[in-house]
């Protein structure tokens, strides 16, 4: 199984970078971070349609993602117990980042 590959993507217009994202042929995808919530739709697209996971993909989606629903009614579904995390500031700007790992908090 190859590693895992990684893209920066840019915004059509002016060619500035607007985001990167990871993902593994076993399904793995993350991180992914995107300058404004608007383009982690189009970075997800992108990472679902480049690699073509083994088995099923594996992402790390905290509940406060916009993504979420979304990827629910795309016949992803929660596996596992979920994780809480509790904390006394804001934490990572979940509209536009998804962890690679939760190690990471």
């Amino acid at each position: 199984m190859s590693a895992r590959q990684g893209w920066l993507f840019r915004n059509r217009a002016g060619g500035e970078p607007v985001g990167y994202g990871y993902a593994h042929p076993s399904g793995r995808v993350g991180p992914v971070a995107t300058t404004e919530p608007g383009w982690l739709d189009a970075a997800l697209a992108h990472l679902f349609g480049a690699v073509a996971p083994s088995d099923a993909w594996q992402l790390h989606v905290p509940g406060a993602s916009p993504v979420l629903p979304a990827l629910m009614r795309g016949g992803f579904r929660l596996d596992d117990a979920p994780i809480l995390w509790c904390a006394s500031s804001d934490g990572p700007a979940f509209d536009r980042y998804l962890l690679g790992s939760f190690a990471i908090l």
